[in-house]
C-alpha cells in the first residue's frame, strides 16, 4: 500500500479563532478531522474565547480518536469505529464536566456544552473504515472521478423531517437566541422512544450522541482518491472542477498546487457566503 497525502485548511472569512481540527496517525493510515461548533459565549470584555472551547474538544476528538484506533489497529473492524467514537466523546465529556458544563448547569445558549462534529477513517487491507457525526464528511473518488460514496447520508435527510414534525407552530416566529435554545436543547441528539435518532447529532459528552454516527466500509482500488473534510468544503465538492484535481492527481506537488490556486481563485473569494467557511481537508492517494 502506498499512500499519497496532503492537507489543506483555511480559516475563512470569520473574526474568531480557527476551530477546526485535524489529525494524521504517525503509525498507521487513519485520519480525522473536527469541527467545534461556534458558542454565543464571550469573555467579559466582549472577546472571544481563545482557545475556545469548540476547539478544545475539535482537538480532543482528533488526539484521542486516533489514539484508540492507533492502540487497536491490529484488529480493526467495523465495530471498531462505534468504538472509536465512544471513547473520544468520553473525552469530550471529562472536558464539559472539568468546566462545570452538564446537562444541569448549561442553558443551551450563551452556557453550553463544548461540543464537536467530527469524522475519522482508517484504511487496512483494502478497505477504509470509516465513521462521521454531522457535517464532517468522507468522500471517495475512482480514478475515473466516479463517487464511491454518497455526498449525503439518507438518514440525515430523515432525521431532518422528524425534526421539524416535532418543532411548535410558532417556532419561525421566535428569536434568534430563543430558536438556538430550542434546538441546542431538544433537537440536539434527541432520542424518540422506540430508540430512533430525530434530530441532529454532535459529540457533546452525551451517550445519545453516538446514536448518529454513520460508519461504513468501503472496497478500495488502486488509484482511489479519499477526502475527509469538514462542512466548509461542503460546496467545494458539488464543483466537478474541483474534484478533477482529486482524480487527475499526478503527484503531491501539482495536486496540493491546484488546491490552493483553486481556493484562491476569483470566483471562491467573492462569494463568501458560499466558500467563505472556514475549511479543513485531508486527501490521500490510495495505490
Amino acid at each position: 500500500m502506498n499512500l499519497d497525502i496532503i492537507t489543506y485548511t483555511n480559516k475563512g472569512i470569520f473574526l474568531h479563532p480557527a476551530e477546526d481540527s485535524f489529525g494524521i496517525s504517525k503509525k498507521y493510515p487513519i485520519f480525522a478531522v473536527a469541527d467545534g461548533v461556534t458558542l454565543w459565549e464571550r469573555n467579559a470584555d466582549g472577546s472571544y474565547p481563545f482557545p475556545s472551547g469548540a476547539k478544545i474538544v475539535a482537538d480532543a476528538f482528533c488526539e484521542k480518536s486516533i489514539e484508540w484506533a492507533e492502540r487497536n489497529y491490529q484488529d480493526f473492524n467495523i465495530e471498531s469505529v462505534k468504538e472509536v467514537f465512544v471513547y473520544a466523546n468520553r473525552a469530550i465529556k471529562e472536558i464539559n464536566d472539568k468546566a462545570g458544563r452538564t446537562r444541569e448547569t448549561i442553558n443551551f445558549y450563551d452556557f453550553d456544552y463544548f461540543h464537536t462534529t467530527a469524522a475519522l477513517a482508517a484504511i487496512k487491507d483494502n478497505k477504509l473504515f470509516y465513521g462521521r457525526v454531522h457535517d464532517c464528511w468522507i468522500l471517495v473518488i475512482d480514478k475515473n472521478g466516479e463517487i464511491k460514496s454518497d455526498l449525503i447520508d439518507p438518514s440525515d435527510m430523515e432525521r431532518n423531517k422528524c425534526v421539524k414534525s416535532k418543532h411548535p407552530q410558532n417556532f419561525n416566529s421566535l428569536s434568534e437566541k430563543e430558536i438556538t435554545t430550542y434546538v441546542h436543547k431538544y433537537d440536539r441528539n434527541r432520542i424518540l422512544e422506540n430508540g430512533e435518532p430525530c434530530g441532529y447529532g454532535v459529540l457533546t459528552g452525551e451517550e445519545t450522541a453516538i446514536k448518529y454516527l454513520d460508519a461504513r466500509i468501503i472496497d478500495l482500488s488502486d488509484g482511489d482518491t479519499i477526502l475527509i473534510y469538514t462542512d466548509g468544503f461542503e460546496e467545494y465538492i458539488k464543483l466537478k472542477e474541483f474534484l478533477e484535481i482529486f482524480y487527475n492527481w499526478k503527484n503531491k506537488k501539482s495536486v496540493d498546487e491546484k488546491l490552493k490556486k483553486f481556493s484562491d481563485s476569483e470566483p471562491i473569494r467573492e462569494d463568501n457566503s458560499k466558500f467563505g467557511k472556514e475549511r479543513t481537508l485531508i486527501a490521500v492517494r490510495y495505490e
